[in-house]
Parts: C-alpha cells; sequence; structure tokens
C-alpha cells in the first residue's frame, strides 16, 4: 500500500502574503514476473511447467483541508496530481501496474503448461475540503484539482507445449478501479471564497492478453483475457450548509 498526502488540519489563524498551495504528488509503479522453467522436452513422463504472477496494488494521492481554519491568502489551491518529471522524466507521472507470467513447456508424452497473470490496481487522487470542516478563506479564489494517470497490463502467455499430448491453457485478469476526486464534502462548509473551482482528470489505459498454445498428436489450446476497468472521475460540491461566492464558479 502507498499513501502520499498534504493536508492543513487547524483550528486558528493562518496568514500568508502570498499563496497557500497544498500539493500531493505520487507516481506508484509495480511489476510482478513470474516465468517457469522449460521441462526437458526429451523427458518421456508426464511434465508440467506452470507459472502465476499476482500483482496487487493500493495506492492513495490527497491533499486536503480539515478543522476549521481561518485562512488570508491571495489563493488557495489544494491538489493532488501525478509527480512528473520533465526533466528526465523519471518519474514518468504514469502509475504503471502490470503482472506477466510465462509458462514452461512440457515433455514428449504429456505435456501441460499453465499461465496465470493477475492485475489488482487501485488508485486515487483527492482533493478535498475534508466532511465537517469548516474553512474561512477570507475573499480569495480557491481551486480543488485532482489528477490520475494510469497504465495496466496483465500479460499470460507460454511456450508451445509439445509431446503426444500437449495442453496449454493462459488467464490474464486486469482488475482497475481509477478515482480522481475534487470535492467539496458533505457536511463540509466554505466561506469567504471569492472564484471557486474544482477541476477533474483521469487518463488510463489497460492491456490484457492471453496467449494460448499447444501442440502435439492431441493438442489443447485454451486462453481467457478479462479486463474490468472501475472507478470515477468527479467534481461535487457536497450537501451542507449554504455556499456564498463573490465570484465565479467553475465545474
Amino acid at each position: 500500500d502507498s499513501t502520499t498526502e498534504a493536508y492543513l488540519t487547524s483550528d486558528g489563524a493562518l496568514t500568508t502574503a502570498g499563496n497557500l498551495t497544498l500539493t500531493a504528488a505520487d507516481d506508484t509503479d509495480s511489476q510482478t514476473l513470474a516465468i517457469a522453467s522449460t521441462v526437458d522436452g526429451t523427458l518421456v513422463n508426464d511434465e508440467v511447467g506452470a507459472a502465476a504472477a499476482i500483482n496487487l496494488v493500493d495506492a492513495v494521492n490527497e491533499a486536503s483541508i480539515g478543522g476549521s481554519p481561518d485562512i488570508t491568502a491571495a489563493d488557495v489551491t489544494v491538489e493532488a496530481i501525478m509527480n512528473h518529471d520533465i526533466g528526465d522524466d523519471d518519474p514518468d507521472g504514469v502509475h504503471t501496474s502490470s503482472a506477466t507470467a510465462i509458462s514452461g513447456a512440457g515433455a514428449s508424452d504429456v505435456g501441460v503448461a499453465g499461465a496465470l497473470a493477475l492485475n489488482i490496481a487501485n488508485h486515487e487522487s483527492n482533493a478535498l475540503i475534508k466532511s465537517g470542516a469548516g474553512a474561512d478563506i477570507n475573499g480569495a479564489d480557491l481551486l480543488l484539482s485532482s489528477a490520475n494517470k494510469s497504465m495496466s497490463t496483465a500479460t499470460a502467455s507460454h511456450e508451445l507445449v509439445g509431446g503426444d499430448h500437449g495442453v496449454g491453457a493462459s488467464v490474464a485478469l486486469n482488475i482497475v478501479a481509477e478515482d480522481s476526486r475534487s470535492a467539496i464534502e458533505d457536511t463540509a462548509s466554505l466561506t469567504g471564497a471569492h472564484d471557486l473551482t474544482l477541476l477533474a482528470s483521469g487518463d488510463h489505459t489497460m492491456t490484457t492478453t492471453a496467449e494460448p498454445g499447444a501442440e502435439g498428436t492431441t493438442a489443447i489450446g485454451a486462453g481467457v483475457a478479462l479486463a474490468i476497468p472501475n472507478g470515477a472521475t468527479e467534481a461535487v460540491i457536497g450537501t451542507g450548509t449554504d455556499l456564498t461566492l463573490g465570484g465565479a464558479l467553475t465545474l
């Protein structure tokens, strides 16, 4: 699990001559690789070459204001963004998760090979005025901004299974939940805001591949690739006290 946080929780006064910015920046990468040794094809026994790669990721990136702060600043920004070094592109600003399983080939009599690749990833980016908070920003502009970008891959493959009888099965499961949320949460109150802007963005790519393979007098090859995307990209003003602005509202 990975948690990146930037938060202000206060019941007092905070004054700055410039801008107040809370930034949480994250780029979580996780990869697993399983390779099964190839069984010697000259063996006449029944042999199995199997590989399973399982990758589990849970990453939360959050910037927030809580408590009841009395803020005096030119502008207030609360942002949960991708961590991207534009100089050398490391980190590259993309959550990358992958599971790759490559099974080996079986023996010369009965060869069985199986590959399982399971990638389960959850990434959240949240920019929030927390539930129960009561923030007074005394005429400043407020920006709540969240961004989430990901690339998720599950690949199951194997060498051709030979022998008199060959069975080769591959299963790739790619289960991903991606959320971007900019919100004044339920029961939170905001007073003294001039312009209020809530921005949320998401950019997600999933690739799921299962490559079956079998050969022999009797050959059975099967492949199952299943991708399950989930998540939400939202800018929300929740229920609570009345919201009065001195300027524009942008969602």
